[in-house]
């Protein structure tokens, strides 16, 4: 189940993830998708209208498995959050 927790933790994942692997720039792709859906699942922000434009399922399917599966797990279920709010 997401909840703002989870974002979060994924959220600080994607930094230390950015930190560790800095050629790599999905990550800051990802951070700032991550933090649109934040806003939006907190209410922070209430235009849903770029939820359509989320990738970080497929960027997580492409760059991030390889690299950490878990963390390509989290985003794999915060996608389906996603989809199922559009």
């Amino acid at each position: 189940m997401i909840d703002i927790e989870f974002i979060n933790k994924a959220i600080a994942r994607c930094e230390h993830m950015r930190a560790d692997f800095p050629a790599i720039s999905t990550f800051v792709s990802i951070r700032n998708q991550l933090e649109y859906i934040k806003d939006v699942f907190t209410g922070k922000n209430t235009d849903k209208s770029k939820l359509g434009e989320i990738i970080i399922g497929v960027q997580a399917a492409r760059e991030i498995e390889n690299i950490d599966e878990d963390f390509a797990e989290m985003l794999h279920d915060i996608s389906a959050w996603v989809d199922e709010n559009k």
